[in-house]
């Protein structure tokens, strides 16, 4: 009987892997890697000029240095946070024996689908009113 439940679990689990939700969100959080990925790595270190930072990421006697390490850090760790978006791409192999797909009380792939789901979920929310803030204030109508 319980062979029969964990079927049915790793069958819904499927089917929320290849939803359409699903991937796009999968795509949504690689594009915002490849966003911020580029703010730490190009944008950050050779194109932000002292004037353009913003002032709550200044300090009273702060150099430029201190700032563009702060706002480096800062978008790294975003991304750090939105890497962990995406258990999913490598937890869900449903045949494999690992430590998040055999014990299915704690950190099974019902763990790993509700933790996916929360965490793009919350992406979503958080992220869409910032693009759109920043869409409108380019536009500027």
């Amino acid at each position: 009987m319980q062979l029969i439940e964990d079927i049915a679990k790793i069958k819904q689990v499927r089917r929320n892997i290849y939803s359409v939700y699903s991937r796009a969100s999968t795509v949504f959080v690689l594009l915002i890697m490849l966003v911020l990925a580029g703010l730490s790595t190009i944008y950050v270190p050779y194109y932000l000029k002292e004037y353009s930072i913003p002032a709550i990421l200044r300090l009273t006697n702060d150099n430029i240095f201190f700032s563009t390490m702060r706002i480096r850090s800062l978008t790294y760790f975003c991304f750090m946070i939105s890497a962990g978006c995406l258990p999913h791409l490598h937890f869900y192999n449903v045949h494999d024996v690992c430590l998040h797909t055999d014990n299915s009380d704690i950190f099974g792939i019902v763990w790993t689908d509700k933790y996916y789901y929360s965490l793009v979920t919350l992406l979503w929310f958080v992220s869409v009113p910032i693009i759109l803030f920043y869409i409108s204030a380019v536009s500027k109508d």
